[in-house]
């Protein structure tokens, strides 16, 4: 309701002392009805920004406010003062997907999965050539990961470390391969990336050393599997230890 004034009574004024003073000192049923219900309409149900003072100090303790503050209730570039999130961050749904950026997250927030292994069997991982050139492909390591969206970026780093060998003087070719989303424990899916390791060998051992280095975007949502291979063209190559690192971010 609008901001409330006295009514004026039958002889012009507002105040009953002003109107005895103009003579008309009769008090009229009609003019105290009148007064008493803008009083009662007043309190039931007609207060609004209005009738209420600026700064007025109504403890925030009488205020029912529960369920009621909506997003517009909020000003532009309003922030909530440290300390005020609760523990375990927010709950799913009070804010929008997509919407939280880089700055606004913890150290490390944007791992969204880290998968890594790698070993060094006894005997090693042994690699043979064909009768005439690069022998079967031969499976070194596999390791599986989690991508969240197909907006998630991927890194894989992927080493080995051996030697490969020959009983003459000859051009030893290793071929080291990274393959994505074959079967477990097979060769196949796709070749992402590979390295051909050249060494000249008069007789005996070559050292073997490679990393492979793979990154994407665009992968399904879900989960991939990353495996390792290697080939020989002359003789054998023995892969003593590999490792395998894929990080996808959020």
């Amino acid at each position: 309701m609008a901001h409330v004034d006295r009514r004026p009574k039958a002889g012009g004024t507002t105040t009953y002392t002003t109107e005895v003073a103009a003579g008309f000192d009769l008090i009229r049923e009609t003019e105290v009805d009148l007064d008493f219900s803008v009083i009662y309409g007043e309190f039931n149900g007609g207060i609004d920004d209005t009738n209420i003072r600026e700064a007025a100090s109504i403890d925030y303790s009488k205020l029912d406010l529960a369920g009621r503050i909506q997003p517009g209730d909020l000003a532009p570039g309003f922030h909530l003062p440290p300390g005020t999130i609760p523990p375990g961050g927010w709950p799913p749904g009070s804010y929008g997907p997509g919407s939280i950026d880089t700055p606004d997250l913890k150290p490390g927030a944007v791992i969204y999965d880290l998968s890594v292994g790698g070993g060094a069997p006894a005997g090693g991982v042994p690699i043979l050539a064909g009768a005439t050139g690069f022998g079967t492909e031969a499976l070194i390591y596999e390791r599986t990961f989690n991508v969240r969206s197909t907006l998630s970026k991927v890194f894989v780093i992927a080493t080995i470390a051996g030697w490969m060998g020959s009983t003459s003087a000859i051009t030893l070719n290793f071929l080291y391969q990274l393959r994505l989303d074959g079967p477990a424990g097979g060769i196949g899916g796709t070749v992402v990336c590979g390295h051909l390791v050249q060494a000249e060998v008069g007789g005996g051992a070559a050292p073997l050393s490679s990393t492979l280095v793979y990154s994407a975007t665009g992968l399904s949502a879900g989960s991939h599997r990353i495996t390792s291979s290697g080939q020989i063209d002359h003789l054998a190559a023995n892969v003593l230890s590999y490792q395998i690192v894929a990080i996808s971010f959020a």
